[in-house]
């Protein structure tokens, strides 16, 4: 079967590194498919990653090994990990919170440096360490070759909104092209019914079922296709008419 590899990094695509990192993989395992996610991302935003990565893995064939290079640690103690997803899909990257939203069935912290290349730079581990263990696993390799299984891994507060009987209080975690403001407020168990969204100073008093619903330039609430709370302006951005940012409160006030 031929294995896909997709890639998500904050590197962009100016410099050699997204490349680099693709010549190592097919060096290693040549019939494997690469296909770029985005490499546009926020540097060192690891939030914005793991939101990326919630909103994209599924969408590929089971067995497909997602590689996420989002690293303000590189070079520290943090570790390196692999995981086997609940859902048949496998992830590696360091263990910095970026696969908060993946369910693992297993976990490995990568340690075995026969599968590295060398020598391994301080700057650089997506080259020298995570290109070539997604290789590696495309080629065959058991996840149990790579180190020891653990039970845990880094998990980001950020994803988890704060929920009470009369409000949801959560936050922007990612603003896309079009300046939509997307929260971590996710669609299951919305109270859907009276409720009022606050941002900026500025209240939306119902969930839209589309854009077009609202008028041009209106200010507007709906569940975007990531499945979370997103803050938009029909035909406009969202983050220009509210001069937002990302970490700026969205407070979803219930009526009871």
């Amino acid at each position: 079967m031929e294995r896909i590899i997709t890639l998500i990094t904050d590197f962009g695509l100016k410099d050699n590194y997204v490349g680099v990192m693709k010549g190592v993989i097919v060096q290693i395992s040549p019939k494997t498919r690469i296909i770029d996610i985005t490499h546009g991302l926020t540097k060192h935003d690891v939030l914005e990653a793991s939101y990326i990565l919630k909103c994209s893995y599924k969408y590929f064939p089971k067995q497909t090994i997602h590689l996420v290079v989002v690293d303000p640690g590189v070079g520290s103690s943090r570790q390196g990990i692999i995981v086997e997803s609940k859902d048949g899909y496998y992830f590696v990257s360091p263990d910095n919170g970026v696969l908060s939203y993946i369910s693992p069935s297993k976990i490995i912290r990568i340690e075995d440096e026969r599968f590295f290349l060398h020598p391994v730079s301080n700057t650089f581990h997506g080259r020298d360490i995570f290109s070539p263990v997604a290789a590696h696993i495309a080629n065959g390799t058991s996840i149990l070759e790579f180190g020891p299984e653990i039970k845990e891994m880094v998990k980001l507060q950020e994803i988890v909104p704060d929920v009470s009987p009369k409000a949801i209080v959560g936050e922007v975690i990612y603003i896309d092209h079009f300046g939509n403001l997307i929260t971590n407020i996710a669609k299951e168990g919305f109270p859907w019914e009276n409720v009022t969204i606050e941002v900026k100073g500025s209240r939306i008093k119902r969930i839209s079922q589309s854009y077009a619903e609202n008028q041009d330039r209106e200010l507007l609430a709906i569940f975007g296709s990531g499945g979370h709370l997103e803050v938009s302006v029909n035909k406009g951005s969202a983050k220009d008419f509210l001069q937002a940012k990302k970490g700026d409160k969205v407070i979803v006030r219930v009526k009871r």
